[in-house]
């Protein structure tokens, strides 16, 4: 199967926004410089994309119910190759804190769990969640086509209500995946239908929708009644921005650029690499290098670093992640 360049394309640029994102900007600066519309777009951006390749995935496998999708072999196969990298992140960040802030088992067992140290690791258990999560979603579509998608909306939103009802703190909110429930539904939908199927009115509409709020919710003194204050900018009514952005992006631009290519491809190496070295640089540096004080400079500096290690530890990783795959369908604990 011919491999989507696009979607590396994007993940590729996205992977800016991350190492961008956890630089160390003053709240006016990320105003002026309109992060809200791009740079904090970037998880319901990869929510999208992962529902695409997901689907993908459970079309060439021709699984058409929860039993087909739950199956050792996809569950193993799925949650290996978020495994694997991330280990191989946790045991440098386990053996820097034996030197550095020794933790006890119990604390190094549910931090594991948690994602390690440093900026987004809320996104580890975030996808642990998803392959678990995502063949509900991926099967609701497949049946409902576009009342799926509007049911996974409706679905998101009462969760927005209910967290907001129940006072769920934001620690609790920002694990939960089915917060972007709805942006992994449009993923799926992508990859089962074509975007052309959703009326362009609809789709204009949903942007301007997704932009007026992010307008209000961060230009404007305004707080938010139903949407968590902390991710207020990425609840689900300003998210609907990016929908359209994304759905076009994938379904027509046909992108190809080769360095973009291969930074989406080594996109999760990379985040495992910055969320170390910002974690690092603020442990040790409090969070720039000794006498780089320009923001600016100073986060060159990290796309240049985070970069290159990431994909280093991409070309590292990848081959022993795929043997180890190898070695398990040899030993059949999953089928070829």
């Amino acid at each position: 199967m011919k491999r989507n360049t696009t979607i590396d394309v994007i993940k590729g640029a996205v992977m800016f926004n991350v190492v961008i994102c956890h630089a160390q900007w003053t709240e006016t600066e990320r105003l002026k410089l309109l992060f809200p519309f791009w740079v904090q777009m970037t998880i319901p951006t990869l929510m999208i994309i992962s529902g695409y390749l997901y689907s993908k995935s459970f079309s060439r496998a021709q699984i058409h119910s929860l039993e087909q999708a739950f199956t050792p072999s996809q569950l193993i196969s799925k949650l290996i190759r978020f495994a694997v990298p991330y280990t191989m992140v946790y045991l440098v960040e386990v053996i820097a804190h034996i030197f550095l802030s020794p933790k006890t088992i119990t604390e190094l067992f549910l931090m594991y769990l948690a994602g390690g140290w440093g900026p987004g690791t809320y996104y580890i258990p975030f996808m642990f969640q998803f392959v678990f999560f995502v063949p509900f979603v991926y099967l609701l579509i497949e049946r409902k086509g576009a009342k799926g998608l509007l049911i996974c909306w409706i679905g998101t939103f009462v969760y927005e209500l209910l967290q907001k009802a129940y006072g769920m703190n934001v620690e609790c909110y920002t694990f939960i995946v089915l917060r972007y429930a709805f942006h992994i539904a449009f993923g799926c939908y992508l990859a089962l239908y074509s975007i052309n199927s959703i009326p362009n009115l609809f789709r204009i509409g949903m942007g301007i929708f997704g932009f007026c709020w992010i307008l209000i919710l961060c230009y404007t003194s305004y707080q938010p009644l139903v949407f968590q204050s902390y991710w207020k900018n990425t609840a689900l009514f300003p998210a609907m921005f990016i929908v359209p952005v994304v759905g076009w992006f994938i379904e027509k631009a046909n992108l190809s650029c080769k360095p973009l290519e291969l930074l989406g491809k080594a996109s999760f190496n990379i985040y495992l690499t910055q969320k170390i070295f910002y974690y690092g640089m603020e442990t040790l540096f409090d969070g720039h290098f000794l006498f780089v004080h320009s923001t600016w400079v100073q986060c060159l500096i990290n796309l240049v670093l985070c970069f290159a290690v990431g994909i280093i530890f991409y070309f590292i990783e990848s081959p022993l992640t795929k043997k180890l795959l190898q070695f398990i369908k040899q030993k059949k604990l999953i089928s070829a």
